[in-house]
């Protein structure tokens, strides 16, 4: 990937959204259309790859299900690097969640990505009384390691 500074963008670009920028160009994610546990889900990054194609630090993660969870139902996420969470819990997705926003995901400071890393996401589904947590998604972004 070619390199690029600050200046490079000219101005009225600040640091936070330079570093929001490259947040986004840097991007894995993991997505499932059907409500169910996975043990071990592969995210894909930006070119799609099963690792990064280039590292850095952990900038953000969020989950976000398309459909918003029924009584009784919940669905747990937990993003692993190499077999280690990089998140200080588990994030439980239930009806107390609004359908279609970012839920963030606990990040353990100073994670960070490099190539060859490999990404996953686990999920533990528990069935309700009502429509399927279907369409949902996590997502990891990073930037440049300071």
């Amino acid at each position: 990937m070619t390199e690029f500074t600050k200046r490079d963008l000219h101005t009225p670009f600040n640091e936070k959204t330079l570093t929001r920028l490259w947040g986004v160009m840097h991007r894995a994610r993991n997505e499932q259309t059907v409500a169910a546990s996975l043990a071990t889900s592969p995210m894909s990054g930006a070119n799609p790859a099963p690792s990064p194609p280039v590292g850095g630090t952990v900038l953000s993660a969020f989950f976000v299900s398309r459909v918003a969870a029924a009584a009784g139902e919940s669905m747990t996420v937990d993003v692993l690097k190499n077999g280690v969470s990089i998140l200080t819990g588990v994030l439980t997705f239930d009806a107390t969640k609004a359908a279609g926003e970012q839920v963030p995901l606990s990040l353990v400071p100073g994670a960070t990505v490099k190539t060859g890393d490999a990404l996953v996401v686990t999920r533990v589904y528990v069935a309700g009384g009502g429509p399927t947590m279907a369409q949902n998604g996590a997502f990891v972004e990073w930037g440049p390691s300071k």
